[in-house]
């Protein structure tokens, strides 16, 4: 639990670094106290991808894993991948062809920096993150079991909010997600969704305190 400052939640920020300080500014973010927890993708589409990785040595930045970020680890052991990140906004990576190191540098960050989940504790109770949607029980990641097949529902898949089942999320408060475009977040039971970017320009940061105040009622 953060007991200096206040915790926030922020969608998918997509190489847009310079955006997401200047909204950070706006809400009075205290780079020294707060933290800020990412729902994954922060690279791509953006200008600054670069600094955006950066991101993950601050002591107030936290992210889980997202779908880019995974096809930017794949890449190196399938080129393909790259190509396909290519094709969705990863042009960037072409600059640091001819510096693999750098590359590497910042794949060993994200291995180590970026998980499938997080769970944060607040006052008002535990907030759960990952990039796209959560299993219908919280503890099912306690155990879950790392390979291809376990990680593409949490990164890729969008059956909890095109065909929402009416189920919460057991054993967890309220959960934060990402990786779909929205005009503004969207609730459904304690599940709440927020990638505002690509349709409004703007990222949607959100309070601990908003996210349940969003959620509340909602199951």
């Amino acid at each position: 639990m953060n007991n200096l400052g206040q915790d926030y939640f922020v969608g998918d920020i997509h190489g847009n670094y310079a955006l997401l300080i200047e909204q950070l500014k706006r809400v009075q973010f205290n780079f020294n106290v707060d933290r800020l927890f990412a729902v994954g993708d922060i690279i791509d589409r953006g200008e600054q991808s670069e600094k955006c990785l950066e991101l993950l040595i601050e002591p107030w930045f936290h992210s889980v894993l997202g779908n880019h970020e995974y096809l930017f680890l794949q890449g190196f052991d399938n080129h393909d991948c790259w190509e396909i990140l290519q094709k969705n906004g990863g042009q960037w990576i072409k600059r640091w062809f001819d510096t693999p190191s750098k590359l590497l540098a910042w794949a060993h960050l994200v291995r180590i920096k970026m998980p499938l989940s997080m769970s944060v504790k607040t006052e008002f109770g535990i907030i759960g993150i990952t990039h796209a949607e959560a299993p219908a029980d919280w503890h099912e990641l306690e155990s879950l079991k790392v390979n291809e097949k376990s990680i593409i529902p949490l990164i890729w898949q969008r059956r909890n909010l095109i065909e929402p089942s009416g189920t919460v999320i057991y054993n967890i408060d309220a959960v934060v997600h990402g990786h779909n475009s929205l005009e503004s977040p969207v609730i459904i039971n304690n599940q709440l969704w927020i990638d505002t970017l690509q349709k409004t320009g703007s990222l949607t940061i959100l309070k601990d305190s908003e996210v349940f105040e969003l959620t509340k009622g909602k199951y």
